[in-house]
């Protein structure tokens, strides 16, 4: 049987029988995906897509191109974790990525967080009006009436998308929240930090940009979507502006306490060349871009949170929650399976079980997390689904 795989992520497990075969790399590729095919248990094809012609990895004259390492080794009746976890061993003895252990994480990380996100998108809202639009500072002070009411153990409050005038565009929106501080300021006095939905690679038609900070210019990527080029020293400057009115407490500012980040996969290309080559590369971009704004925001905020998505052991320093992502069906087995994903390939990073949508087998939601010691976002306190075919209700005091 024959089989192809592109891999954003430059790790490899296959299985036979009880043996299983790992290939990683040890240093962060500037390559764009790696390709690899089998056919007839023989390796037909397997390399590093460096760019199509024209957008290829430039060299000068003279220079000579080095391959990123990659460690190659067998285990036998080993668990996938297992395998993984010798991989993520490897890297930190190697003092290839920070020993997890010696960052210092703060409680309210792994305590219980509310989202906005599938309160938004519950029946009843005005017609017409999509799950961003029906974010507002009303809806935000419904919220913290029941979380006080009913006594809800949550300590992170996240504002979801529709907070700002778009994506891309990350200003308060006018007319949906014409004094953010105050919001935030409502949000402390309950004893819970806020953050709020961020997305450094999208860049909506509507939202306004500086051409001076995009990538060719307004140049688009394979989804039609301008970027920006975070490797720009004209970027960097307008996201420390940014993170400095977000994050500081400084009057003018809304104090708030980190991000959720949130559509990363697929959006780095190398046919969207960005001004410093050294950030160059899909894996090696995403490094740098967390490490630019996970710096910038504990600047303003020395505890401040990234609520990140990604399973991958060189972005495990600046992710402080790693989430299941939306997660469609009412089986709690899918959030640990993916859960366990990212215990794994994450190390050190704290996992939560993301939104589960329904009341149908919510208590085996929460005891799942309970038992495997992950913690809990929850979406769903003003609207309630019985499962996957019911219509949304107002939530009632049970």
């Amino acid at each position: 049987r024959s089989r192809g795989l592109g891999d954003v992520y430059k790790r490899q497990i296959l299985r036979k029988g009880d043996f299983q075969m790992f290939f990683g790399a040890l240093d962060l590729p500037t390559s764009f995906g790696m390709y690899f095919k089998v056919e007839e248990n023989r390796v037909d094809y397997w390399y590093l897509d460096y760019g199509p012609e024209g957008f290829g990895l430039p060299l000068k004259s003279g220079e000579t191109f080095t391959s990123p390492r990659f460690c190659l080794f067998v285990d036998h009746d080993k668990t996938v974790y297992e395998t993984l976890d010798r991989y993520n061993d490897l890297l930190i003895r190697e003092g290839l990525i920070p020993d997890p252990h010696e960052k210092r994480r703060h409680a309210w990380h792994t305590e219980p967080s509310y989202v906005t996100w599938i309160d938004q998108c519950k029946a009843g809202a005005e017609p017409g009006i999509d799950c961003p639009g029906r974010l507002d500072e009303g809806f935000v002070r419904e919220a913290l009436s029941v979380i006080r009411r009913e006594r809800l153990p949550f300590r992170l409050f996240c504002l979801d998308d529709g907070w700002q005038v778009s994506r891309g565009q990350w200003e308060p929106h006018p007319r949906r929240f014409p004094d953010l501080r105050k919001v935030v300021d409502e949000i402390h006095a309950q004893n819970m930090k806020g953050i709020v939905w961020w997305n450094w690679v999208e860049l909506y038609d509507d939202a306004e940009a500086d051409p001076a900070h995009l990538i060719g210019g307004g140049k688009r990527n394979r989804h039609g979507r301008r970027m920006r080029d975070y490797s720009h020293p004209a970027t960097q400057e307008y996201l420390d502006a940014l993170f400095h009115k977000l994050f500081s407490p400084d009057p003018g500012c809304y104090d708030l306490d980190g991000v959720k980040s949130d559509y990363q996969a697929d959006k780095v290309h190398p046919e969207m060349p960005v001004h410093d080559p050294y950030w160059r590369g899909e894996e090696n971009y995403f490094f740098q871009v967390y490490k630019l704004f996970y710096g910038l925001m504990r600047r303003y905020k020395p505890d401040a949170c990234h609520v990140g998505c990604a399973g991958h052991p060189f972005l495990a320093e600046f992710i402080d929650i790693n989430r299941t992502y939306d997660v469609a069906t009412s089986n709690p087995e899918e959030h640990l399976t993916r859960a366990l994903m990212l215990r794994h390939t994450t190390p050190g990073c704290p996992v939560a079980f993301d939104f589960h949508n329904f009341l149908e087998n919510l208590d085996a939601y929460f005891r799942t997390a309970r038992e495997h010691g992950f913690a809990v976002q929850v979406g769903n306190i003003l609207g309630t689904r019985q499962d996957f075919a019911a219509l949304w209700e107002a939530a009632d005091e049970a």
